[in-house]
């Protein structure tokens, strides 16, 4: 019903109100963001599965909106952690909308994804991604493994090191993906893992067939790690 959508559209520009509140960086931004936690996130998510094209853009938008914002407050740990568990809410929506036969929905739930998984890095997240890489959509694992390159690429060793065991096995899984799209972002994903984690990469490889060890020889360097307060200080604490 239009009111229902309009009702929608307003619970959405709240959220960016709160948002904005946010960005000012108050002494009450804790609270904020507990707020966000506690309510925000459950409208977003909701909308980002609308089957209104206006719904999803603007939920999306302020999915986007919302990882860019989470990624300033890495240094406070209270608005982090509240941060990590309103995407927590909204990450498995964003997913549905990634594997929707619909391309357009499905490049707006995909752009909002990497946006949380560049700037929400937290151990609360990583078994999502994880976990869309055994995902029946073929679309969805792909789009997983472009996540998970962007995790390896940019999240912290502390974080990283901690979900080996868990990072060998889908890796070795997504590798032998039917999906080409889904193998090359895993190629990518690998060799970042293999800098960090040497052995643990042995180990995946002996998951591997000849054939697509094979095609590892062929796969793209893996990109720099980006210098970021977060990864600076987890390897300083890693050399010291």
């Amino acid at each position: 019903p239009e009111q229902d959508w309009a009702e929608r559209c307003t619970a959405l520009r709240a959220c960016a109100a709160l948002l904005r509140g946010l960005a000012a960086g108050a002494s009450h931004a804790d609270a904020l963001w507990l707020q966000w936690h506690r309510s925000a996130s459950h409208v977003v998510a909701a909308a980002v599965t609308d089957l209104r094209s206006a719904v999803v853009k603007e939920a999306t938008a302020t999915v986007s909106a919302f990882a860019h914002r989470a990624s300033t407050v890495s240094g406070r740990a209270s608005s982090h952690s509240c941060a990590a568990s309103a995407a927590d809410v909204i990450v498995p929506a964003l997913m549905r909308l990634v594997a929707t036969p619909n391309r357009g929905f499905s490049d707006l739930g995909h752009a909002a994804l990497l946006d949380v998984y560049r700037s929400i890095p937290s151990a609360l997240l990583l078994p999502r991604v994880l976990e869309g890489l055994a995902d029946k959509s073929v679309t969805l694992r792909g789009r997983c493994a472009e996540c998970l390159l962007r995790v390896l690429g940019d999240w912290p060793l502390e974080i990283l090191r901690q979900a080996v065991p868990e990072l060998e096995v889908a890796l070795a899984r997504a590798l032998a993906d039917a999906s080409p799209e889904a193998r090359g972002a895993a190629r990518g994903a690998f060799r970042a893992f293999e800098a960090m984690f040497a052995e643990a990469a042995e180990r995946v490889l002996s998951r591997l067939s000849p054939a697509e060890r094979k095609r590892l020889l062929h796969a793209p360097e893996p990109p720099l790690r980006r210098s970021s307060p977060a990864s600076s200080a987890a390897a300083a604490s890693t050399s010291g």
